[in-house]
């Protein structure tokens, strides 16, 4: 079982993403609606958390990029995949972390996570549209 936690302090991008991850067999979603909350939820998640999926630009005084930065820190091996409405800057190049610039579709979102953890998703449960089953393996801390 892999361990995405997403952070975005907009609802509709929060709720996009973990839609679009939520029906893969063997990935289990987390949600905070900015840095704060998520460094509760990965703090109080016991596993391994193998890709944080984040906003650059958050209230709640922490970016993404320092939500990464002390996520890395207790967590060495965790992946990172940037997202943001903004162009890419060079400080962002220079970390060796994937980005995602937004708006982006499903598959965008799907391919970039992939290369970010270096290897293929398996394909999405049956009866799951956009990832709307009924069924619960996301918990979201939004605000």
């Amino acid at each position: 079982m892999s361990t995405v936690l997403v952070v975005d302090d907009d609802c509709m991008i929060l709720t996009f993403c973990a839609s679009v991850l939520i029906d893969i067999k063997g990935i289990n979603v987390l949600q905070a609606g900015d840095g704060v909350k998520a460094l509760e939820v990965a703090g109080n998640h016991r596993g391994a958390i193998d890709l944080l999926i984040t906003d650059i630009t958050m209230p709640g005084g922490l970016t993404g990029v320092q939500l990464a930065q002390l996520l890395i820190a207790k967590r060495p091996t965790m992946k990172v995949l940037l997202m943001s409405g903004f162009n890419q800057d060079e400080s962002i190049t220079n970390l060796g972390w994937h980005f995602l610039p937004k708006p982006f579709a499903p598959a965008a979102l799907l391919a970039n996570i992939e290369a970010t953890l270096g290897r293929r998703l398996p394909p999405k449960a049956a009866g799951g549209a956009l990832g709307i089953t009924g069924r619960s393996n996301s918990r979201s801390a939004y605000r």
